[in-house]
């Protein structure tokens, strides 16, 4: 796989990681992109292709919504403080890689600041984020585009053709004309 892998805690941010993975395909086709449940076959080692898609990947893009830093397990436990932390651990081998790797603030979320970190995701606090806001979202979206195209080899493609649009007579028969 060449592309994009998008990392994000579902109860987090899913509903903006399927907008953000839909804009991918749409700009730079459907290979441009990893999702851990769209993208991992039924009964494959789930952390074994996650490190694959990361060593593979042109570009990691970290989404981090309004509650990513301060996700709780059932023990009440800080979920990126465990070692076993998928989020965390899709976050640090991205870190090491020589990729770009783009945190994504999403809904109003704050960067973390270095100190707010486990130590294995420290370094991705002096990564300079994008934000993708509700208002803004197209905006937001090609500026990131634009950032990934000039640091990795994807590319957009071209964008769909449109339909031509038809005008209908009603009256004495119904008339059809095309207007291009």
């Amino acid at each position: 796989m060449s592309g994009v892998f998008v990392s994000y805690r579902r109860a987090d941010s899913q509903g903006w990681a399927g907008r953000l993975g839909a804009d991918l395909a749409d700009a730079f086709g459907d290979v441009a992109r990893f999702f851990d449940l769209a993208s991992i076959a039924p009964g494959a080692d789930f952390a074994a292709e996650i490190a694959r898609a990361i060593d593979a990947a042109d570009a990691v893009l970290v989404l981090i919504g309004p509650r990513w830093l301060e996700a709780r397990d059932a023990q009440g436990r800080r979920r990126l403080d465990d070692a076993g932390d998928l989020v965390a651990t899709e976050v640090a081998l991205a870190l090491v890689r020589p990729v770009p790797v783009v945190p994504v603030l999403l809904g109003g979320a704050a960067m973390p600041a270095a100190a707010e970190l486990p130590e294995r995701l420290r370094a991705l606090a002096a990564r300079n984020a994008a934000e993708l806001s509700d208002r803004r979202w197209p905006e937001d979206r090609d500026v990131l585009f634009t950032a990934l195209e000039a640091a990795t080899p994807l590319r957009r493609r071209a964008p769909a053709a449109t339909a031509t649009s038809a005008s209908v007579g009603v009256g004495a028969g119904l008339q059809l004309r095309d207007s291009e």
